[in-house]
């Protein structure tokens, strides 16, 4: 097969071919748009046509719902769509190594091989939430980037390929991860996940996997292994290692997954237990990573008048220990209503004083204007407002309004101040958070939308429904704690209708000019007559309408700008947003505009010069 570099797939541009799967090639590939590398997934299979299509729309299903996983242990999907005939899917790029890389160094310290199980259970935990499960976990799954942050790879994917082509490919080329259930053909659940995490953690521990490390071994018997026999337990392959962790392993590994964990978030709060008893340079005999973890000061400890040997791990210290969990778990389940709402509660409140900190900086800004400035106090002895309505109250809103356009336009003369970019920045991180959960949910659900688009020469474009939407953010340099700069929600609406409309070349000139100002999608169709030359164009336009959001904020300045494309109808409309303003309130305010529900976000916004005659109302 010929080399695809430099080739273009829809806006990626091919860089380098990373390895393949059953049903997948995969690539590094250049995104020029938020000028960022990502991994580019095309689906390839040499399927009959029927089991083909299959494949396809479970392979878009699985994508959609894995669209909604945002969390810091899991790799983003950015992207779904195709390009001619080739389907393909877009995820983050990791720089780093993976935790298949680096076991080729041998067992990992005992410190190390806790946290990286104990980011991936976060994120095991989360997708478990959404009702997602991995089903091919294994050390290329788990990705380990230059500060230490754990990212799984991959979800989705593994669901796409749940036939039982797919689960016979597993089982040859990654035999050692699978659960005995797998192996049995029952139904995996997020026990099954659970178990392939332990057989990771096994091996990070010692070194070697839980079964079939012995060269040459058929897959046949290793399948066998999996299902009857127990593995060594892990302190008789590193006798230095921590009772607690043994157990820990051995529970994961159970047969039955009624014995495991039942559920990552019970495996993690074990493990952060587990982390703080453990020594930092507690390392494990045998051959080690590079990773070098801190060294605390040296424990002191009792003197005794006879120096004895050290002991093996005693059944009962771990079974106490475990003993111990178990009961710290079981509190926690029945208080873990009132522990998570006093810790979101907890989380919240150190948002907000962030962000009320840097508020009365914000305001003594020009460029950082308060819309709603009516609520300044009044002396006691003022006349009592006039409403809208009254010629009063009517000056003396668009007074008000025109003062702070005034102000909004006025250029800042003094630079940010670290607080302030650090709460604009957070602002924006939980606006893109925000809009990928709306996203999401409305990926989902498609709910029609009620807006009507007026089109010249073809009249209204209404019975519409959400299609797809994506959120894309892009940071302010290339380091990864930079600032958020710009996040965008973009997205299509479909409708059933379509229209056809036949022009002679002059009028389709103009025609074609108009759908590309309104960011219509239409395609073409020339009638030649029997000269040779156009007679007729005939242009198809299917009724999709496609919408974006954008909001770009200019650390210089302080300013944030919202530019809205064919939101409500064709038109490029930009505004300006006071930072402080960019509060939950105004994102479900949006989001209501975007539907076409009644809101009041116009309370929020100040235009800017209209890039077309009708963005100001």
């Amino acid at each position: 097969m010929r080399s695809l570099k430099n080739i273009k797939i829809s806006r990626y541009t091919i860089l380098e071919e990373l390895g393949q799967s059953a049903f997948s090639k995969i690539f590094r590939a250049h995104d020029p748009i938020n000028e960022r590398d990502v991994i580019l997934r095309i689906l390839e299979t040499n399927l009959p046509q029927q089991q083909k299509q299959a494949l396809l729309q479970r392979f878009l299903e699985e994508a959609r719902a894995v669209a909604k996983l945002r969390h810091p242990n899991i790799v983003a999907m950015l992207d779904v769509g195709e390009s001619g005939d080739t389907h393909f899917l877009v995820t983050e790029f990791v720089a780093g190594r993976s935790i298949e890389n680096l076991l080729r160094d041998g067992a990992l310290p005992a410190e190390q091989a806790i946290s990286i199980a104990t980011q991936a259970a976060e994120g095991l935990a989360h997708a478990h939430a959404m009702g997602i499960i991995h089903r091919g976990l294994k050390p290329s799954k788990f990705l380990l980037d230059h500060d230490g942050r754990l990212r799984i790879t991959d979800f989705g994917v593994a669901g796409v390929a749940e036939t039982s082509i797919s689960r016979i490919g597993q089982m040859l080329h990654a035999p050692r991860y699978i659960a005995p259930e797998q192996v049995t053909g029952q139904t995996a659940d997020a026990r099954t996940d659970i178990y392939a995490l332990g057989a990771v953690l096994y091996e990070m521990a010692t070194g070697q996997p839980a079964f079939g490390h012995q060269s040459g071994s058929k897959v046949h018997h290793l399948l066998k292994e999996i299902v009857a026999t127990v593995p060594a337990r892990p302190s008789t392959i590193r006798p230095g290692l921590s009772a607690a962790l043994d157990a820990i392993i051995c529970r994961l590994l159970e047969k039955s997954p009624e014995d495991r964990y039942q559920s990552a978030a019970q495996l993690v709060a074990t493990l952060r237990r587990l982390k703080r008893i453990i020594k930092p340079a507690t390392k494990l005999t045998g051959t080690a990573s590079t990773f070098t973890p801190p060294q605390p000061a040296p424990a002191t400890r009792p003197t005794s008048t006879t120096p004895a040997a050290t002991p093996a791990p005693q059944e009962d210290v771990w079974r106490d220990f475990e003993s111990g969990l178990v009961a710290d778990i079981e509190r926690f389940k029945d208080q873990s209503d009132d522990i998570l709402a006093r810790a979101k509660k907890s989380e919240n409140q150190v948002a907000n004083q962030t962000l009320q900190t840097s508020r009365k900086t914000f305001n003594t800004g020009a460029d950082f204007p308060t819309i709603f400035v009516g609520h300044l106090a009044s002396p006691a002895s003022a006349l009592p407002k006039l409403g809208v309505g009254t010629l009063l109250g009517d000056l003396t809103s668009a007074a008000q309004y025109m003062t702070e356009q005034n102000k909004t336009n006025e250029v800042r003369s003094t630079a940010l101040s670290n607080e302030e970019a650090r709460a604009i920045d957070l602002r924006m991180r939980q606006l893109f958070e925000y809009l990928s959960d709306l996203a999401a949910q409305l990926n989902i659900i498609k709910p029609r939308i009620p807006h009507v688009y007026h089109l010249p020469s073809v009249g209204e474009i209404g019975g519409l429904a959400w299609d797809f939407g994506r959120v894309d953010c892009r940071p302010h340099g290339h380091e990864i704690s930079s600032r958020i700069e710009q996040v965008s929600l973009s997205y299509t609406l479909s409708g059933k209708q379509s229209y056809e409309l036949i022009r002679d070349a002059a009028s389709a000139d103009a025609l074609r000019k108009a759908l590309i100002a309104a960011r219509a999608v239409f395609s073409e169709e020339q009638i030649y007559g029997t000269t040779g030359a156009t007679r007729e164009i005939i242009i198809t336009i299917p009724g999709t309408i496609k919408v974006s959001a954008e909001f770009s904020v200019d650390y210089k300045t302080g300013t944030v700008q919202l530019l809205l494309t064919n939101a409500e109808r064709f038109a490029r409309a930009p505004f300006r947003i006071a930072p402080e303003a960019l509060t939950l309130a105004f994102f479900e305010e949006l989001g209501q505009r975007l539907l076409g529900r009644p809101n009041r976000l116009a309370d929020y916004l100040t235009p800017l010069n209209a890039l077309d005659p009708q963005s100001k109302r």
